[in-house]
């Protein structure tokens, strides 16, 4: 570990034992909220997760329900609040599939299968996504794949070695794998109902608000053709009738909620040149919907409470909450909440208005999952009003900490640095450095800088493999850039975190000679791409399940990477072709030369890459690992069986931790 720490460095195993709340769903009187939590890692081959109770409001009130022997998830409760239901493979450990079971709040009995994940109308075997429980609590509305899973479809897992000798197939038409809206009968358990066709695929759902109604309002595109609409359409469970609302071209819709008796709600992107997901309003009767503008985040989820519905707007500085269908408040509908750390789990209940309170003056209660760089993953409650933030006496709202899941960790200092890019581009970033343990004032600690793949907020779990975490309790510091996405290139993206690094060496945060840069996916390919590049000298590079493939991203760049940026690895630093290519990309002589000086670092490398990643393909780093005299320096690849795209088993996990801390302490310190 870094030599300037005088402490022993925490071991960074522990941290595979981080546990992280999701699926939050508040009950139907607002009192009680049930989550799903599961560890960061996993052990064996099949994952687990348990089902936890809290009292909203109460601190440290969170207790287990569910025995976290299996995959339990996605609770959601009952109308009347007497049970809930929620997916598990108790009933299926060897065939990957979820059934929906029921559990009594307040009894002592045991879970029992409403409907398990072989059981349908046809015979076929299914694996069930998301449901829904109807108004009246007579029915379970849900999602479910006509086919059945084979072992080791679920993304990131797979079997034993000894298990891997069946084709992969890809492609073709043998198995239809849309996914299907049924409907099952809760009170005559087991009645089982296909509500669309086997060439339309489901995505999304929503119940009407009218209990007694029994229709749903449903997403479907068509499998067969090429284009990318999607069609709302309603249909009656009683009667089998359906119609159709509305047609959205080209644009993928995100979230769907029914709101009002003649109102949808659901996120999809503007058209262009906009492009941002935000919140549309459907019109049932007229068959019209328009999109609300006035936010500059990106809405991300809808959550109906009573007749109006909070949007969830994630901004590149901070989280908001937003209520619409409230008299008194209206567009822009400002916000009543906001967070300036991650949120990974969120619901809302709408307040029943007292005597003599007007409807804008309700309150609202949230219940969130999130993080701080401070404080590790945990449940929060906040109680707030629509017409303002705070508690309405001018004071800001507190939250209520309702669960003790990952009080033995510690965190990290954080420190937010903006800065304009020579294009003028406003950008920004984080800086994490260790909360405890530098003694020695005199030196910088090593920095590494880490590339996100989407514009994250700061948390404790940042990073795909919590590396902020692991860093820092390693003594170092983390900087973590925010690059532009819409409508640029890469040499842009890349100038944002030149801009930032530059911005933080000013400042007399970084040390400039003794910065590596790392990223995952995108992030890995950006920090690849350092190594070619001028502006900066980096020690080493990390590249995670990153594109290597360079002749690929050289023949598909795109306008905003000039052709100088593009790497050429040939022994004599010049592009194929000759000088007739070079002066095509306007390079001459002189850009061969400078190609050749290139060639000259020597910039160590580490890649690592699962081998059963469906996002990066692994043969493209393979490639570029059997060609490695491409390189201008040391290169090391590291593939981790059996996992996707992020390595989550915890052996794996604990290996590439132990593995980068000791890349980073032969190159960083």
């Amino acid at each position: 570990m870094p030599s300037f720490n005088n402490k022993p460095t925490p071991s960074p195993p522990p941290l595979s034992d981080l546990k992280l709340p999701s699926d939050i769903h508040i009950s139907p009187d607002g009192k009680k909220a049930i989550y799903t939590l599961e560890s960061f890692s996993t052990q064996g081959k099949t994952p687990q997760s348990s089902l936890w109770i809290a009292q909203i409001g109460v601190d440290h009130s969170a207790r287990k329900i569910t025995s976290g022997l299996f995959k339990d998830e996605r609770p959601r409760w009952s109308p009347d609040g007497r049970f809930i239901a929620f997916l598990s493979d108790r009933g299926s450990r060897g065939s990957r599939g979820k059934g929906i079971y029921l559990l009594e709040i307040g009894g002592f009995g045991e879970a029992v299968p409403l409907l398990e994940e072989n059981e349908n109308e046809n015979g076929n075997g299914e694996g069930v996504k998301g449901f829904e429980w109807s108004g009246d609590g007579r029915f379970i509305a849900f999602v479910g794949t006509d086919g059945r899973l084979q072992d080791g479809d679920e993304e990131g897992v797979g079997g034993d070695d000894d298990d891997d000798d069946e084709p992969v197939v890809f492609g073709g038409e043998e198995e239809n794998r849309n996914s299907r809206l049924r409907v099952v009968d809760v009170e005559r358990r087991g009645l089982l109902h296909t509500l669309t066709e086997t060439d339309q695929s489901v995505d999304l759902f929503s119940w009407s608000p009218i209990p007694a109604s029994h229709e749903l309002a449903y997403t479907v595109s068509d499998s067969h053709s090429d284009n990318n609409n999607t069609a709302i359409n309603i249909i009656s469970v009683d009667t089998r009738t359906k119609r159709q609302i509305i047609t959205t071209k080209n644009t993928p819709i995100t979230s769907l909620t029914w709101t009002q008796t003649n109102k949808l709600h659901f996120i999809a992107p503007q058209p262009p040149p906009y492009t941002t997901p935000s919140v549309h309003e459907a019109h049932i009767k007229s068959k019209q919907h328009g999109s609300y503008f006035g936010w500059t985040g990106e809405a991300t989820s809808l959550h109906r409470t009573r007749d109006s519905v909070v949007a969830r707007i994630q901004h590149p500085t901070h989280e908001s909450a937003h209520v619409l269908g409230v008299k008194g408040v209206e567009w822009p509908f400002p916000a009543f909440f906001t967070s300036e750390w991650e949120i990974t789990s969120f619901d809302a209940f709408r307040h029943p208005r007292g005597d003599g309170e007007e409807e804008k003056d309700e309150e609202f209660t949230l219940v969130v999952a999130r993080s701080s760089p401070q404080l590790a993953n945990e449940v929060w409650s906040v109680r707030c009003k629509p017409n303002g933030t705070g508690d309405g006496t001018g004071h800001a709202y507190s939250f209520v900490k309702l669960s003790s899941h990952n009080s033995r960790f510690d965190g990290f200092r954080a420190k937010h640095i903006s800065t304009t890019t020579a294009d003028g581009w406003e950008c920004d970033g984080w800086l994490f450095t260790p909360k405890t343990g530098i003694t020695i004032s005199r030196r910088l600690p090593g920095t590494v800088v880490l590339l996100q793949n989407t514009p994250t907020l700061p948390s404790f779990s940042m990073g795909p493999h919590l590396d902020v975490a692991y860093l820092t309790s390693a003594g170092y510091a983390v900087l973590c850039p925010t690059v532009r996405r819409q409508n640029s290139g890469i040499g842009e993206r890349y100038s944002d975190l030149v801009a930032i690094l530059r911005k933080a060496v000013a400042g007399g945060l970084v040390d400039e000679s003794r910065v590596t840069i790392s990223g995952w996916r995108e992030g890995g390919f950006l920090s690849s791409l350092a190594v070619i590049r001028d502006e900066l000298s980096f020690r080493a590079v990390v590249c995670g399940g990153g594109v290597v493939d360079w002749d690929f991203v050289g023949r598909n760049g795109d306008g905003f990477w000039p052709g100088p940026e593009v790497p050429s690895f040939e022994g004599d630093g010049v592009f194929e072709g000759g000088e007739e290519e070079e002066r095509r990309r306007g390079r001459g002589r002189a850009g061969g030369e400078k190609e050749k000086e290139k060639a000259k670092k020597k910039t160590p490398l580490l890649i690592l890459h699962g081998r059963e990643d469906d996002q990066v393909p692994v043969s493209g780093p393979l490639a570029f690992w059997r060609e490695r005299q491409r390189w201008n320096g040391p290169v090391q690849m590291v593939l981790y069986p059996r996992e996707g795209h992020v390595v989550r088993d915890r052996r794996h996990l604990e290996d590439l931790w132990k593995r980068v801390l000791g890349y980073y302490e032969r190159y960083l310190v």
